[in-house]
């Protein structure tokens, strides 16, 4: 497996040797000395006005791999019109999860903020990642508003880190499910479930005895039905991240009626399928999503705090949160709920009202789910960590 990243890492790196060079190098998104808070934005020839854009996220277990490596996967896309954006992001020797994702989400927000300094389309912002990097993308996308994954601290905190389009390329997501899911055709599959595998360098512990890290870490735990348009593309012969990773992640993203995309390449193996008509196909499906009229629209500074609707949060409320024994329901109007675990298996659904309490005692640790109805309509959803 070592030979073979190496001769794709060479392979890219000579497709990036003769593509066109940045036309903004090493730009600085974190107002400090980092090498990692870099990015290189890539605008098309001829460009006058405001643009969609892609930011691209490299893989390489979190641990590896660079913004120098987005042409080797991005040409298609330049090509094709799109201002495509290279992003560094710190590796997980340095700095443990969230830091990867704090940073992506801030590299999101300084482009929004300099819009204008790069044609760039506020409304028409895509992220592409491949392997670690379509976990941090699928993560981008499903994780908007979540306070503790923002990273508000490193700057930019006057735009949101909403993105239009997430396109995930074989990227982990539960990471306690991977071992398991293999194909037979894999003689020599990679273990997640040891002490010095990429997801546990990437939480600072052995997965399976951190389960709450796994699940903050988790894209599907926080799937609550306001994410974009999702593509997805995995090989059924991959032995470093098995396609059960993305399987799962498409059946949430489609339960909560998001438009999603799934493609499943077969004898595809760990990032060995992506050629150039792959990646014409990837540029198109970018220009017919990232497609949204935004004349006048401005976004608010400060995201509102989880819910269905504008005002939802201040009609319901879920406590105490974290929860160990119990919460509590308040709300105007309800009628029933029903609780998600990470992996989307509905564990409780059950009729309900105001000032009610909820058992959960005998849930395992980690994140949940939980949304409210009223007459068959959903009216508040909420995340819920059990400790």
């Amino acid at each position: 497996m070592k030979n073979t990243f190496t001769a794709l890492v060479l392979m890219l790196l000579i497709r990036v040797a003769y593509s066109q060079a940045p036309t903004f190098s090493d730009v600085a998104y974190v107002n400090d000395d980092q090498e990692a808070h870099l990015l290189d934005i890539y605008v098309p020839d001829g460009l006058e006005v405001p643009n969609r854009a892609v930011l691209f996220i490299h893989g390489g277990g979190w641990s590896s791999g660079s913004k120098e490596l987005t042409m080797g996967y991005c040409q298609e896309l330049l090509e094709a019109g799109i201002t495509v954006v290279g992003v560094n992001y710190r590796h997980s020797q340095d700095t443990l999860f969230p830091a990867q994702l704090h940073d992506v989400k801030t590299a999101v927000r300084f482009l929004k903020t300099h819009a204008d300094d790069y044609k760039i389309d506020t409304c028409n912002i895509g992220v592409m990642g491949v392997s670690a990097g379509g976990h941090l993308a699928a993560l981008l996308g499903t994780s908007l508003e979540v306070n503790e994954l923002e990273g508000a601290h490193l700057g930019s905190t006057e735009a949101s880190s909403e993105v239009q389009a997430v396109v995930d390329f074989f990227g982990p997501t539960y990471f306690l499910e991977m071992d398991q899911y293999y194909p037979g055709s894999c003689n020599d599959p990679l273990i997640h479930d040891r002490n010095n595998s990429s997801e546990s360098h990437l939480l600072g512990c052995r997965i399976s005895e951190c389960t709450d890290l796994v699940d903050f870490a988790n894209p599907l735990a926080y799937i609550d039905g306001n994410e974009p348009p999702f593509a997805i593309y995995h090989g059924d012969a991959d032995c470093a991240v098995p396609m059960h990773q993305s399987q799962i992640l498409r059946d949430k993203l489609i339960e909560f009626g998001i438009e999603t995309e799934y493609t499943e390449e077969p004898g595809g193996g760990h990032d060995d399928f992506l050629d150039t008509e792959l990646m014409q196909e990837v540029a198109a499906y970018f220009i017919k999503v990232l497609n949204n009229d935004c004349t006048d629209y401005e976004r608010p500074a400060t995201p509102p705090v989880t819910g269905v609707g504008n005002d939802a949060s201040k009609h319901y409320n879920i406590f105490p949160n974290p929860s160990r024994e119990y919460v509590n329901l308040q709300g105007d109007f309800m009628d029933e709920i029903e609780v998600h675990d990470m992996k989307g298996k509905v564990i409780l659904r059950q009729s309900v009202k105001a000032g009610d309490q909820i058992n959960t005692a005998g849930w395992r640790d980690g994140l949940y789910m939980i949304s409210i109805y009223y007459k068959n309509e959903k009216r508040y959803s909420s995340r819920l960590m059990k400790e």
